[in-house]
């Protein structure tokens, strides 16, 4: 499985670990590297959402709450599964 968080980050899985992946440029090639592994899901989602936060560059307290949201709103996104209905005929 593999979950695109943002443009840079995927969330995958093997049949033994989460890891979240980054893109890299190499010679013109993109390329998805590991950088952190995980034993489960909700591991990997709050490590993200910790990253995200640490990197953004917010000043004051109103800010980071409202980077929190912001960033529970894309992991909310991200892993939320999506339906489509077909019709039956």
């Amino acid at each position: 499985m593999i979950i695109q968080l943002d443009e840079n980050t995927k969330l995958a899985t093997d049949e033994n670990q989460w890891m979240l992946q980054k893109r890299k440029v190499v010679k013109g090639v993109t390329e998805w590297r590991s950088f952190a592994y995980f034993k489960d899901i909700t591991s990997a989602a709050q490590y993200y959402a910790e990253l995200m936060l640490r990197r953004s560059d917010v000043d004051t307290l109103a800010e980071a709450i409202k980077e929190c949201k912001d960033i529970a709103t894309r992991l909310t996104t991200a892993l939320n599964p999506k339906y489509v209905v077909l019709e039956a005929g």
